[in-house]
């Protein structure tokens, strides 16, 4: 007799989940149905085992997405308006969530939160999923009573941070496709085509010209020392991810993308967007314009806008009011430190950030579509090129060579 484990349903369709003894699966699954249990499930406990550990291999994989956050705070804030308590409403959250990590993070913030800790500490000690931006909010919600708020707040965000993310990863979906193909079909042309065309050559005695004979000696090179090429481009990956890792070189990265011709005004306006959505969130959440400034310039992701909000909390720390260093600093687009003035004379600068944020946004997203447009025929452009040099180098040397023979 051997064991299985089983799952099935009993005749309230509940599920049970238990062992039994058989001689084989078809076995057990007889006994079961004698027992007026419907099979769902059966296996041996080796099987079951190996199962587990590939579902907590997955579990452990999967990353919790931006949309898992979402819903989660979304549902938060919903509970919480409805006048749950804490406590429960993060264990009612845990059956709702389909990501199985952001359920263990749940369950693990529930036992803290019921042992006595803050939400804003229990959350902050998962960094990997819950950033500085989103503790200091919470913790702001809870200081100041409107944690539900806060966490609407946080879920608008959220989603709005989304959607410049996906419409710029849709822009260069098409030109990276189209890149790749490239290649694919370049390296074939020239590892199978251009030896065949340089074959025919040497075998009527015929001089090669010069575009075929330059695509022949890059087709030797990618024959011959292939491995050469793959290790320079690894070294070169390497180096290059490694360089950007030290303070110099996320730098000039950051310098870089500031200065890219034609489209470093997008660029900058999705740093404003940046900026002044987290400011206006923070703000209205009730968290000071100082720690603000503190928290966002470490969310910001670019170390020279980080640098010029550290030097406008140092003027403000010196009582200049926020617009005025702002307005006083080129990095920071000239609309953003006009409407903060025009907030802190009327007494709403979050809700005048949060205007400049949604004018930003709605911007990025009117370039991101002008660019979606003119990449397609650029992309063309570029693929007619090489489709014609490819056609030069390998179509006209046959031409060529049927018109000695005759």
């Amino acid at each position: 007799m051997n064991e299985y484990i089983y799952t099935a349903k009993d005749q309230n369709g509940e599920v049970v989940k238990a062992k039994v003894e058989a001689t084989s699966q078809s076995d057990a699954a007889k006994i079961l149905v004698g027992q007026n249990l419907f099979p769902i499930d059966i296996r041996s406990p080796e099987e079951a085992g190996l199962k587990v550990r590939l579902q907590r291999f997955i579990q452990d994989v999967r990353p919790v997405r931006s949309k898992d956050k979402v819903i989660f705070t979304r549902q938060m804030a919903t509970l919480i308006r409805g006048g749950l308590p804490l406590a429960k409403t993060l264990q009612l959250l845990i059956d709702q969530v389909d990501n199985k990590k952001l359920q263990e993070i749940i369950e693990d913030v529930s036992n803290n939160v019921q042992g006595g800790s803050t939400l804003a500490d229990s959350l902050a000690q998962h960094p990997k999923v819950f950033d500085t931006i989103y503790i200091s909010m919470v913790e702001a919600g809870e200081r100041g009573g409107n944690l539900d708020e806060t966490m609407l707040r946080l879920a608008n965000q959220e989603e709005k941070s989304q959607k410049i993310r996906s419409k710029v990863r849709s822009a260069l979906t098409y030109p990276t496709v189209v890149f790749i193909v490239l290649i694919a079909v370049s390296i074939l042309m020239l590892t199978m085509v251009i030896p065949q065309v340089a074959n025919m050559y040497h075998e009527l005695g015929e001089p090669l010209p010069l575009t075929t004979k330059i695509l022949q000696g890059i087709a030797n090179f990618m024959t011959n020392y292939w491995y050469i090429l793959i290790a320079l481009l690894a070294a070169a990956v390497f180096g290059l991810r490694t360089y950007v890792r030290t303070d110099s070189g996320r730098a000039k990265l950051d310098r870089f993308k500031l200065s890219i011709p034609g489209i470093k005004l997008i660029i900058k306006k999705v740093y404003m967007a940046r900026f002044t959505r987290t400011m206006s969130s923070l703000i209205n959440s009730g968290v000071s314009v100082l720690e603000a400034l503190d928290v966002t310039s470490k969310a910001i992701n670019n170390v020279h806008i980080e640098e010029a909000i550290n030097e406008v909390a140092e003027r403000v720390k010196s009582g200049d009011p926020i617009s005025k260093p702002i307005r006083n600093n080129p990095i920071f687009l000239p609309l953003v430190g006009q409407m903060i003035q025009v907030g802190e004379q009327t007494g709403s600068v979050g809700d005048g950030m949060d205007k400049v944020a949604d004018y930003f946004e709605a911007e990025v997203d009117e370039a991101m579509e002008n660019i979606s447009t003119l990449i397609e025929p650029a992309t063309m452009v570029v693929l007619g090129l090489l489709v014609a040099f490819l056609i030069g180098a390998v179509l006209l040397p046959i031409y060529g060579l049927v018109s000695s023979i005759r």
